[in-house]
């Protein structure tokens, strides 16, 4: 199947829309598998979102994969007639897509609510209306689940879209001026002429009653005449600024005059001298401090009873709450082991905490089996997907690192809802 090339962004153009470091655009993929093999929508609405394709410097190219070769066009280029067409195209693809997401993050499966937010946040799209492509007659989408690179509320390139209509009145003017064109109806449309000589006559009361004078017999811009503007005499800032730091520099003099005011004395009370014959309490023999249990055995204990394994390299994340943190690892080939994909470079995630019901020692693990760990660096993230009953405020964790037969080493950090940290970096030889 024939791609074509629709638009490149460049770096830093906009900033990528999503939850932490894991960006909506990461997620084509499975948002693509979904709608193209979902009875309710199939390739026509897959084809909405084009593919993004990341280059090494950084820039994003943007395919189209359907089985349309015509030319891509820009709304601009598009006539009247053209754009509504795509207007109503687009209104019924987004009704649809909003409606499912809003029914998927409403359900108890846990994957089905992160598809949910995932198809959610790929209706983002920015206010340049120049993302909006029109292939063949079908809408495609570029720099979907992107915004822009200003701070604020930004607008919505593909709901501006949507929401825009035609002047009711230019619709109907031009429908009548077909009408008057055309010799087969010309009588027909003697019958709109009643019509067009109300709609003169309320434009002409409208104008009047909103100050713009009368058309007949009087100046147009006089109607409703403004005071005149009369300037307000200039202030003598110079003269009050000097006024104002004389002022200062006296009462400054004045609180220096003021004699100090020293707080009273107090005498304690005296205390009467101790009988020397009193005898001293015989000293109590201190109990031992009892060993601490070393807090590697903590992550092997809370792995081991949730069934997790140790190999060549073992990541285990714990935490004493019951928000769902997720651990992320980064292959050295770029791919992702999560939630949503369990195994990739030979690694496995076999434990996966809090997602629907909170356990009361939670963990996670990710492991490699014996000779399967890849040469690279791997890069250790911590999310927090959903903060339950710590809100908004940092949910506190614990993570180990073991590789091999080198010492474990452990980190400590703290996760907000809906963000993510990167902990640690590895290398493996």
């Amino acid at each position: 199947m024939a791609r074509t090339l629709l638009a490149v962004t460049s770096p830093g153009e906009y900033r990528a829309a999503g939850s932490g470091n894991l960006r909506t655009i990461d997620g084509w993929e499975r948002l693509d598998h979904y709608l193209r093999n979902t009875a309710a929508f199939g390739p026509e609405v897959a084809d909405l979102f084009a593919e993004p394709v990341q280059g090494e410097d950084g820039a994003i190219d943007w395919y189209f994969a359907g089985d349309d070769e015509a030319a891509p066009r820009e709304l601009a280029a598009l006539s009247p007639d053209e754009q509504d067409a795509a207007r109503q195209q687009a209104r019924t693809l987004v009704e649809r897509l909003r409606a499912h997401a809003q029914a998927l993050q409403q359900g108890r499966d846990a994957d089905g609510r992160r598809l949910g937010e995932l198809l959610a946040s790929a209706l983002s799209l920015p206010s340049d209306e120049r993302n909006i492509k029109v292939v063949g007659g079908r809408i495609v989408l570029v720099n979907w689940g992107m915004l822009d690179q200003h701070g604020g509320t930004a607008s919505n390139a593909l709901e501006t879209f949507i929401k825009a209509r035609r002047a009711p009145l230019l619709v109907t003017i031009r429908h009548i001026t077909t009408m008057i064109l055309d010799r087969r109806l010309r009588a027909w449309a003697l019958l709109w002429l009643p019509f067009v000589a109300l709609l003169l006559v309320a434009a002409y009361l409208l104008l009047a009653a909103c100050g713009t004078g009368r058309l007949v017999g009087f100046a147009l811009f006089d109607y409703c005449p403004a005071e005149p503007y009369q300037a307000m005499a200039p202030i003598a800032e110079d003269d009050e600024h000097e006024a104002l730091i004389a002022r200062l520099s006296e009462l400054n003099d004045r609180f220096l005059a003021l004699p100090a005011c020293l707080p009273p004395q107090e005498r304690l009370p005296e205390v009467a001298a101790l009988p020397e014959d009193i005898p001293m309490a015989p000293p109590v023999a201190e109990e031992p401090p009892a060993p601490d249990v070393p807090e590697e055995d903590e992550f092997d204990s809370r792995r081991e009873e949730a069934g997790g394994q140790t190999g060549e390299v073992t990541i285990t994340l714990i935490w004493d709450s019951d928000a769902d943190l997720d651990l992320h690892v980064i292959c050295p080939d770029g791919s992702r082991i999560f939630f949503d994909q369990k195994s990739g470079c030979g690694g496995l995630l076999d434990v996966d905490a809090n997602v629907d019901s909170p356990v009361p020692n939670p963990a996670e693990n990710i492991y490699w089996p014996e000779g399967s760990a890849p040469e690279g660096k791997y890069r250790v993230e911590v999310h927090n997907y959903k903060g339950r009953s710590a809100g908004g405020s940092p949910v506190p964790f614990q993570l180990q690192v073991r590789i091999g037969d080198q010492e474990p080493q452990r980190f400590e950090g703290a996760v907000r809802e809906d963000d993510g940290t990167g902990v640690t970096e590895f290398e493996m030889p």
